[in-house]
């Protein structure tokens, strides 16, 4: 089974590679619902054989913003990088246009439609960002509509997936989160542990793949992030990438302690701590522990530092980035700890690499 995994995923990536990569322009929302004939919630409920590189799929409309009530979609650049991918079950925010060829609603590339559910009812990432409610409430707002969903008030509260399993527990007071919430994926494992106070972070969040692996840490003071972390996911289909692409040949043979270890290595893959201001200094490691690279942002943001190290620890790279970008000096060294490259740019203007002894070209 695992030759056949990896025969299968050297194909796919082997096709991947051939494709174009997709690349929308999204304008802002707003433009967006302006524009589009058709903004819905719908629900996909089953494939249709389809032609070519385009289908009908059938819908349930769950909140009709702009349109005709309609029970089919058609879906466009289907088998490509830019493919919407649509599937049975799942709960999507359409943004479509109509084709008057077929005479039917169609969504595609660039139309801006966005998953808000999984086929098992699961939201994502959509619970980490705030994305759901975030376009849900711009579009009830934009076109007058009142939320169907439920008002939480004070006390605790619980939510369920479609086959019976919690979804979700919390806590509110006065209409907002206030204390612990938790959230689970659709089989039982908990997906995301946070913590409120009146409605804003406060204290530690942890996200956790389906596994059961800690793979993001985050604590905030009243809604301003203090620290981060970030571990690799050590699932089995994940090493096995990460050995094709980090290792020089595709070889599953590889004497790698790390990749291939059982139990599986769990490593930090990054790690940021910030200030009240926003400040941050951040590190990011490989899955050997070997620090790769820091940041340090600092002044609101707008002085950056980058320093990248060889595996021996060696500073390979550094790079400062002064206010708006009126600055900007890139330095190399070799590996053995000598500076090999010293370049500068000012308001936009090269001014030579120093050990070059190059004169300022304004190039």
């Amino acid at each position: 089974m695992p030759r056949l995994y990896n025969l299968l995923l050297i194909a796919i990536l082997c096709c991947a590679s051939q494709a174009n990569a997709c690349i929308c322009d999204t304008p802002p929302l707003e433009e967006i619902t302006k524009k589009a004939p058709f903004i819905a919630h719908v629900k996909i409920l089953y494939n249709e054989q389809g032609i070519g590189n385009s289908a009908t799929r059938p819908i349930r409309i769950i909140e009709l913003f702009k349109g005709d009530s309609v029970k089919k979609i058609r879906e466009y650049d289907m088998n490509s990088s830019c493919e919407v991918g649509l599937q049975p079950g799942e709960e999507w925010i359409l943004f479509a246009y109509y084709d008057s060829i077929k005479k039917i609603y169609s969504v595609g590339a660039c139309t801006a439609s966005r998953m808000l559910k999984n086929k098992d009812g699961e939201r994502g990432s959509t619970w980490s960002w705030g994305q759901l409610d975030g376009t849900l409430k711009f579009l009830r707002n934009y076109f007058g509509h009142a939320s169907p969903d439920p008002v939480y008030v004070s006390g605790k509260y619980k939510n369920y997936y479609p086959n019976g399993q919690l979804e979700w527990e919390a806590s509110y007071q006065n209409g907002k989160l206030d204390g612990n919430r938790k959230i689970y994926y659709a089989n039982g494992i908990l997906w995301q542990n946070e913590n409120y106070k009146q409605g804003k972070k406060d204290g530690v969040l942890q996200r956790f793949g389906r596994s059961g692996q800690l793979m993001d840490e985050m604590h905030y003071a009243i809604d301003k992030i203090r620290y981060s972390s970030y571990w690799y996911d050590t699932s089995y289909e994940s090493r096995s990438m990460a050995i094709m692409f980090e290792s020089r040949t595709f070889d599953r043979r590889i004497n790698d302690s790390i990749l291939q270890a059982t139990p599986p290595v769990i490593q930090k893959s990054a790690e940021a701590v910030y200030d009240e201001y926003g400040n941050y200094h951040s590190k990011r490691y490989d899955r050997t522990g070997w620090l790769e690279a820091e940041m340090y942002a600092y002044d609101l943001s707008t002085n950056k530092v980058t320093c990248e190290y060889n595996k021996t620890g060696l500073l390979v790279f550094e790079e400062i980035v002064t206010k708006y970008n009126e600055r900007i000096v890139d330095k190399k060294w070799n590996e053995k700890g000598e500076l090999i490259s010293h370049k500068e740019w000012e308001k936009g203007k090269y001014l030579g690499d120093k050990l070059a002894g190059k004169p300022k070209d304004n190039k």
